[in-house]
């Protein structure tokens, strides 16, 4: 499989890949994290890259020199072992893959909004209310368009 990826290369952008990767494989997602110490949540862009075949995660980590994290989900006894890829440093990889993601396009653009919310709070105006509110809704909106299905369908 490795090879056939290598001879493809040939014909289509590397950054194209892994933004099929993502797309077909993958999460584009805000995850809203809770600390005891703090009054207000945290939000946090993520996107993963979850599949059965180590071998080609580690492949992606290395020919696209990314950094993140491949750790195991619990497995149960009908599923096989899942690895999860982590990225990080999602301010280098986006604009790299944002012309060729289709599917999950909404989700990059909500990530991309939330980082730059989370860049003004960090070294412009710092928290306000105004920016918490704006950071809150764009996770509701992620969380709405990864939803799977509704309670609705029959």
């Amino acid at each position: 499989m490795l090879r056939f990826l290598k001879a493809m290369r040939k014909y289509v952008s590397k950054w194209a890949y892994l933004a099929c990767a993502i797309d077909t494989e993958g999460t584009i997602t805000i995850h809203k994290i809770l600390y005891k110490q703090r009054l207000k949540p945290t939000f946090s862009p993520v996107i993963m890259i979850v599949n059965t075949d180590l071998k080609w995660l580690q492949f992606l980590v290395k020919d696209f020199q990314l950094n993140g994290s491949i750790h195991t989900r619990k497995k149960t006894p009908k599923h096989k072992i899942v690895y999860c890829l982590t990225l990080s440093k999602l301010q280098q990889i986006i604009p790299k893959i944002r012309p060729y993601i289709k599917i999950k396009r909404e989700q990059l653009k909500l990530i991309q909004s939330l980082l730059t919310i989370n860049n003004e709070i960090m070294f412009g105006s710092g928290a306000c209310p105004e920016l918490f509110r704006k950071q809150t809704a764009l996770y509701e909106q992620c969380k709405k368009l990864n939803k799977r299905g509704t309670d609705d369908e029959v």
